[in-house]
């Protein structure tokens, strides 16, 4: 289908839209323009995110050229608005990290899994900001540094996340 393409490069997308809205409050869900959103009141960011994975299934089944696009342009500014709010917010201090103690997992299987499947978000997270440092242009280099910044970030829970697995199967 000619329009995999279309939905390829949204999907590559995804993962730096969801590294950013990872780190917003719901308070800054009122920057929003009207009408991007279905129910835009009630709406969560993952709400957001659920919302464009609908619109590209949808994407991929249509037939018309001209709907695709039209629909193709929408899941863009969609992902392009929530993506330079996310920007406009990034004054935090710093990032969360991922939050799993031994203790809150049941099994040790369990948490290892978790974190194991926390990197494999991270690492397509890194993927998808380093695409976006490619994408820009080269006089926008504070944007490029804000994302430069977000990619040290995931490197380093990566590497947290890494060494305190290495460091739990040495105590086993």
């Amino acid at each position: 289908m000619a329009y995999e393409s279309m939905v390829a490069v949204l999907l590559a997308r995804m993962p730096e839209l969801e590294w950013h809205l990872e780190h917003l409050k719901s308070t800054q869900m009122k920057a929003l323009p009207r009408e991007l959103f279905k129910n835009k009141s009630s709406m969560t960011f993952q709400d957001c995110i659920e919302d464009i994975r609908f619109d590209l299934s949808r994407l991929s089944k249509l037939k018309v050229l001209s709907q695709a696009q039209y629909l193709s342009n929408r899941i863009h500014e969609k992902i392009t608005v929530l993506v330079k709010i996310c920007r406009l917010a990034s004054t935090r201090l710093s990032h969360p990290s991922a939050n799993m103690d031994i203790h809150e997992m049941v099994s040790y299987q369990q948490w290892a899994g978790q974190i194991e499947l926390r990197l494999s978000q991270l690492s397509a997270q890194k993927v998808a900001l380093e695409a976006a440092v490619l994408r820009l242009e080269k006089d926008d280099t504070k944007t490029i540094l804000t994302l430069k910044q977000d990619i040290g970030f995931i490197e380093r829970e990566i590497t947290q996340l890494k060494e305190r697995l290495a460091h739990e199967f040495r105590v086993l």
